[in-house]
């Protein structure tokens, strides 16, 4: 769970102002919080 936080933490940070809310809106606001 640990590899999934790190990557998830980047591929927010690159997503923010791409569209990746699309890819993931499953929980995207719930993940940010």
């Amino acid at each position: 769970m640990s590899n999934v936080s790190g990557y998830y933490k980047v591929d927010v940070t690159a997503a923010t102002t791409t569209q990746q809310h699309q890819l993931v809106p499953d929980q995207p606001d719930r993940t940010l919080i």
